[in-house]
């Protein structure tokens, strides 16, 4: 399976040294996964469990933060990214899913304006349709 996942999210605390501070960033991830699952039920049966595992790459993009008088320009990288699922499907019909799923999503750590940042990671759920061809 090959996705596109989108997220934007505020930074509200970065860890430099011992000092915590607010940087009030907004923070882009653009990620594009290859995932390979594997079913863990019977073919036959209406319910099924699965579990996944996929690589890919993201595209981060962050706006001008200060951290400690110190400025970071906005800026834009890829960090290699990799995810965990685990989820169920029901089959409403021959070529119809109804699945819902627990993901797991981190990157590698990533180099913004000459600043190593640690990796990024997500917990997410999600629910939905799949249609076979």
């Amino acid at each position: 399976d090959v996705t596109y996942t989108r997220t934007t999210n505020s930074v509200d605390r970065v860890t430099q040294g011992t000092t915590a501070v607010n940087p009030d960033q907004e923070l882009t991830m653009d990620a594009f996964m290859f995932t390979t699952y594997f079913d863990m039920g019977s073919p036959d049966a209406k319910i099924n469990p699965y579990i996944g595992a996929g690589l890919g790459v993201s595209s981060l993009s962050g706006d001008d933060v200060t951290i400690n008088g110190t400025r970071v320009e906005g800026d834009s990288t890829t960090a290699f990214t990799y995810q965990f699922k685990l989820g169920a499907s029901y089959e409403i019909a021959e070529t119809t899913d109804l699945f819902v799923e627990g993901t797991y999503l981190a990157t590698t750590e990533y180099e913004m304006d000459s600043t190593t940042w640690d990796p990024l990671s997500s917990l997410g759920a999600r629910a939905g349709l799949r249609f076979m061809f």
